[in-house]
């Protein structure tokens, strides 16, 4: 029985092409993926030949598909990969973009507290309940916040 090249559905990341290289070639497929890595710094080579390779190479569950079959099942499989992958990258934007709001918003009012301050505006300010006091109110408008999405 002659060995064949299958795009992996147990080591994928993307499309399974570098499981599968590595499957075909018995080595770890951390291998297989730094070398494609380094493909792409060679004219985006590495890009190139990956797409060309998930649309041409079959899934290990697609034995006895005629090449039309493959390529059409493998567009399909991409198209819904980039998808999930799409969904993935817009919930860690949306999350990133309301952590920088909230962190710029720390800096702000920790600026105009140490510039009131510096002013000698703030005289009645005791240091030791300071902290304590920001941090609960920053917990308080982080449990609001929560309520409120819900």
């Amino acid at each position: 029985m002659q060995k064949r090249l299958f795009r992996s559905r147990q080591n994928s990341m993307i499309a399974g092409v570098c499981g599968g290289l590595a499957d075909y070639f018995a080595i770890d497929p951390t291998l297989v993926r730094i070398g494609m890595v380094a493909l792409i710094f060679f004219d985006g080579l590495g890009i190139v030949a990956y797409i060309v390779m998930a649309l041409i190479v079959p899934e290990e569950w697609m034995k006895a598909a005629s090449p039309a079959e493959i390529v059409e099942e493998n567009i399909r499989d991409l198209a819904h990969t980039a998808q999930t992958i799409g969904e993935r990258a817009e919930a860690v934007t949306a999350n990133q973009q309301q952590f920088a709001r909230v962190l710029g918003g720390a800096i702000v009012l920790l600026g105009v507290f140490l510039l009131l301050r510096n002013l000698n505006l703030m005289q009645w300010v005791d240091r030791r309940w300071m902290w304590p006091g920001v941090i609960i109110i920053g917990g308080l408008a982080m449990v609001l916040n929560g309520m409120r999405r819900r």
